[in-house]
Protein backbone atom coordinates (compact mmCIF):
# COMPACT_ATOMS: atom_id res chain seq x y z
CA UNK A 1 0.00 0.00 0.00
CA UNK A 2 3.24 2.43 0.70
CA UNK A 3 4.20 1.80 -2.92
CA UNK A 4 0.43 2.38 -3.77
CA UNK A 5 0.29 5.72 -2.28
CA UNK A 6 3.82 6.66 -1.80
CA UNK A 7 5.41 8.24 1.57
CA UNK A 8 4.87 11.92 0.30
CA UNK A 9 1.25 11.06 -0.37
CA UNK A 10 0.88 9.24 3.64
CA UNK A 11 2.79 12.21 5.24
CA UNK A 12 0.18 14.67 3.55
CA UNK A 13 -2.86 12.02 4.82
CA UNK A 14 -1.18 11.96 8.20
CA UNK A 15 -0.68 15.78 8.25
CA UNK A 16 -4.56 16.19 7.42
CA UNK A 17 -5.28 13.74 10.18
CA UNK A 18 -3.09 15.98 12.50
CA UNK A 19 -5.17 18.73 11.27
CA UNK A 20 -8.76 17.59 11.62
CA UNK A 21 -7.76 16.10 15.05
CA UNK A 22 -6.52 19.48 16.14
CA UNK A 23 -9.08 21.39 15.26
CA UNK A 24 -11.34 18.64 16.61
CA UNK A 25 -9.49 19.24 20.33
CA UNK A 26 -10.27 22.63 19.57
CA UNK A 27 -14.04 22.92 19.30
CA UNK A 28 -14.19 20.51 22.02
CA UNK A 29 -12.34 22.59 24.36
CA UNK A 30 -12.75 25.97 23.29
CA UNK A 31 -15.58 26.30 20.94
CA UNK A 32 -18.19 23.61 23.13
CA UNK A 33 -17.52 25.24 26.19
CA UNK A 34 -17.82 28.86 24.90
CA UNK A 35 -21.13 27.40 23.09
CA UNK A 36 -22.86 26.70 26.15
CA UNK A 37 -21.62 29.79 28.16
CA UNK A 38 -23.18 31.79 25.28
CA UNK A 39 -26.33 29.73 25.59
CA UNK A 40 -26.38 30.29 29.39
CA UNK A 41 -25.98 34.25 28.56
CA UNK A 42 -29.08 33.81 26.30
CA UNK A 43 -31.23 32.07 29.02
CA UNK A 44 -29.85 34.59 31.83
CA UNK A 45 -31.20 37.25 29.10
CA UNK A 46 -34.42 35.80 28.13
CA UNK A 47 -34.71 35.56 31.91
CA UNK A 48 -34.27 39.20 32.63
CA UNK A 49 -36.19 40.40 29.53
CA UNK A 50 -39.33 37.88 30.86
CA UNK A 51 -38.76 39.84 34.63
CA UNK A 52 -38.61 43.22 32.64
CA UNK A 53 -41.90 42.50 31.05
CA UNK A 54 -43.61 40.80 34.47
CA UNK A 55 -42.30 44.01 36.35
CA UNK A 56 -44.24 46.32 33.48
CA UNK A 57 -47.30 44.44 33.26
CA UNK A 58 -47.16 44.91 36.94
CA UNK A 59 -46.72 48.26 36.97
CA UNK A 60 -49.56 48.63 34.21
CA UNK A 61 -51.60 46.63 36.63
CA UNK A 62 -51.27 48.83 39.71
CA UNK A 63 -51.53 51.91 38.01
CA UNK A 64 -55.25 51.19 36.70
CA UNK A 65 -55.55 49.94 39.94
CA UNK A 66 -54.92 53.31 41.13
CA UNK A 67 -57.01 54.90 38.32
CA UNK A 68 -60.08 53.08 39.53
CA UNK A 69 -59.28 53.51 43.17
CA UNK A 70 -58.91 57.68 42.33
CA UNK A 71 -62.35 57.41 40.38
CA UNK A 72 -63.96 55.38 42.97
CA UNK A 73 -62.72 58.30 45.52
CA UNK A 74 -63.80 60.92 43.46
CA UNK A 75 -67.13 59.42 43.22
CA UNK A 76 -67.43 59.25 46.87
CA UNK A 77 -66.50 62.83 47.05
CA UNK A 78 -69.19 64.09 45.01
CA UNK A 79 -71.59 61.76 46.67
CA UNK A 80 -71.32 63.64 50.24
CA UNK A 81 -69.75 60.81 51.44
CA UNK A 82 -67.01 62.93 53.00
CA UNK A 83 -68.47 65.20 54.57
CA UNK A 84 -70.58 65.46 58.04
CA UNK A 85 -74.72 64.16 58.86
CA UNK A 86 -76.12 67.32 57.70
CA UNK A 87 -79.58 66.96 59.38
CA UNK A 88 -81.10 70.26 57.06
CA UNK A 89 -79.58 68.71 54.29
CA UNK A 90 -81.16 65.28 54.56
CA UNK A 91 -84.44 66.56 55.44
CA UNK A 92 -84.21 68.59 52.03
CA UNK A 93 -83.90 65.40 50.29
CA UNK A 94 -86.36 63.00 51.59
CA UNK A 95 -88.68 66.50 50.95
CA UNK A 96 -87.57 66.21 47.34
CA UNK A 97 -88.21 62.06 47.50
CA UNK A 98 -91.53 62.75 48.32
CA UNK A 99 -92.26 65.53 45.63
CA UNK A 100 -90.60 63.57 42.93
CA UNK A 101 -92.08 59.86 43.60
CA UNK A 102 -95.45 60.80 44.35
CA UNK A 103 -96.19 58.55 47.48
CA UNK A 104 -98.57 60.01 49.61
CA UNK A 105 -97.00 60.34 52.67
CA UNK A 106 -93.44 59.99 54.62
CA UNK A 107 -92.83 60.23 57.59
CA UNK A 108 -89.09 60.00 58.26
CA UNK A 109 -87.15 59.17 61.71
CA UNK A 110 -83.02 59.47 61.50
CA UNK A 111 -81.42 58.78 64.80
CA UNK A 112 -78.44 60.10 66.47
CA UNK A 113 -75.04 58.86 64.34
CA UNK A 114 -72.72 56.66 65.93
CA UNK A 115 -68.69 56.62 65.16
CA UNK A 116 -67.84 52.90 64.37
CA UNK A 117 -64.53 51.88 65.26
CA UNK A 118 -62.70 51.00 61.88
CA UNK A 119 -58.69 50.84 61.69
CA UNK A 120 -58.23 52.20 58.60
CA UNK A 121 -60.07 55.07 58.69
CA UNK A 122 -58.04 55.64 62.10
CA UNK A 123 -54.97 55.72 60.80
CA UNK A 124 -56.07 58.46 58.09
CA UNK A 125 -57.57 60.55 61.51
CA UNK A 126 -60.93 60.02 60.01
CA UNK A 127 -64.10 58.97 61.39
CA UNK A 128 -66.79 56.21 60.42
CA UNK A 129 -70.52 57.49 60.92
CA UNK A 130 -73.64 55.57 60.83
CA UNK A 131 -77.07 56.88 61.53
CA UNK A 132 -80.25 54.70 61.48
CA UNK A 133 -82.95 55.69 59.19
CA UNK A 134 -86.62 54.65 59.35
CA UNK A 135 -89.18 55.32 57.17
CA UNK A 136 -92.70 54.96 57.03
CA UNK A 137 -94.79 55.77 53.89
CA UNK A 138 -98.17 55.34 52.16
CA UNK A 139 -98.70 55.52 48.23
CA UNK A 140 -101.19 54.63 45.71
CA UNK A 141 -98.93 52.28 44.08
CA UNK A 142 -95.79 50.29 45.02
CA UNK A 143 -93.85 51.97 42.33
CA UNK A 144 -93.75 55.39 43.71
CA UNK A 145 -92.45 53.68 46.95
CA UNK A 146 -89.60 52.50 44.62
CA UNK A 147 -89.42 55.80 43.04
CA UNK A 148 -88.78 57.37 46.86
CA UNK A 149 -86.39 54.87 47.30
CA UNK A 150 -84.70 54.78 43.80
CA UNK A 151 -83.93 58.66 44.67
CA UNK A 152 -83.01 58.26 47.68
CA UNK A 153 -79.88 56.28 46.37
CA UNK A 154 -79.16 58.28 43.45
CA UNK A 155 -79.70 61.72 45.56
CA UNK A 156 -78.66 61.35 49.39
CA UNK A 157 -75.36 62.35 50.69
CA UNK A 158 -73.56 60.02 51.70
CA UNK A 159 -73.80 56.23 51.17
CA UNK A 160 -77.23 54.84 51.88
CA UNK A 161 -78.10 51.42 52.24
CA UNK A 162 -81.18 49.56 52.63
CA UNK A 163 -81.08 46.95 55.56
CA UNK A 164 -84.59 45.64 55.50
CA UNK A 165 -87.77 46.20 53.66
CA UNK A 166 -91.37 45.61 53.71
CA UNK A 167 -94.52 46.48 52.04
CA UNK A 168 -98.68 45.52 52.11
CA UNK A 169 -101.68 46.36 49.63
CA UNK A 170 -104.43 47.88 52.09
CA UNK A 171 -107.14 47.42 49.46
CA UNK A 172 -107.84 46.53 46.23
CA UNK A 173 -108.45 48.16 43.38
CA UNK A 174 -111.91 49.20 43.22
CA UNK A 175 -114.40 51.55 41.48
CA UNK A 176 -114.51 53.62 44.30
CA UNK A 177 -111.00 53.56 44.94
CA UNK A 178 -110.64 54.68 40.91
CA UNK A 179 -113.41 57.62 41.29
CA UNK A 180 -111.24 58.93 44.02
CA UNK A 181 -107.95 58.48 42.42
CA UNK A 182 -109.43 60.16 38.99
CA UNK A 183 -110.91 63.37 41.71
CA UNK A 184 -107.00 63.61 43.10
CA UNK A 185 -108.12 62.23 46.39
CA UNK A 186 -104.92 59.74 46.28
CA UNK A 187 -106.29 57.00 48.37
CA UNK A 188 -103.27 54.83 49.99
CA UNK A 189 -104.12 51.63 48.95
CA UNK A 190 -99.91 50.70 49.99
CA UNK A 191 -98.76 51.17 52.75
CA UNK A 192 -94.83 49.72 53.45
CA UNK A 193 -91.44 50.58 55.74
CA UNK A 194 -88.00 50.47 55.30
CA UNK A 195 -84.59 50.54 57.43
CA UNK A 196 -81.82 52.17 56.23
CA UNK A 197 -78.23 53.00 57.18
CA UNK A 198 -76.74 56.56 56.31
CA UNK A 199 -72.91 56.41 56.40
CA UNK A 200 -70.22 59.19 56.10
CA UNK A 201 -66.89 59.62 56.45
CA UNK A 202 -64.94 63.08 57.89
CA UNK A 203 -62.02 63.65 59.59
CA UNK A 204 -61.82 63.81 62.88
CA UNK A 205 -61.09 67.56 63.62
CA UNK A 206 -64.01 67.94 61.19
CA UNK A 207 -66.04 65.47 63.49
CA UNK A 208 -65.51 67.52 66.72
CA UNK A 209 -66.44 70.61 65.54
CA UNK A 210 -69.40 70.29 63.38
CA UNK A 211 -71.82 72.33 63.62
CA UNK A 212 -75.25 71.89 65.43
CA UNK A 213 -77.22 70.55 62.57
CA UNK A 214 -74.81 68.03 61.45
CA UNK A 215 -74.88 64.97 63.79
CA UNK A 216 -71.15 64.64 65.45
CA UNK A 217 -71.65 68.10 66.96
CA UNK A 218 -70.81 68.58 70.66
CA UNK A 219 -74.20 69.61 72.70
Amino acid sequence: MIRVLGYKRIAILMFLVAVNVIFAALLYLYLVPELKSTERDMRKAKAAESAVRNDIANIQTEFSQLEMQQERFEGLKADGFFSNQSRRDAQAVFTAAKAYSGVTEAVVSVKSGVVVEDQDAAKAEQVLLESPVSIEFTGVDDADIFEYINYLEQVFPGYLSVEKMSLSRNANISDTMLRAIAAGRNPPLVSGSISMVWRTMVSRDDYLNAPADQEGALR
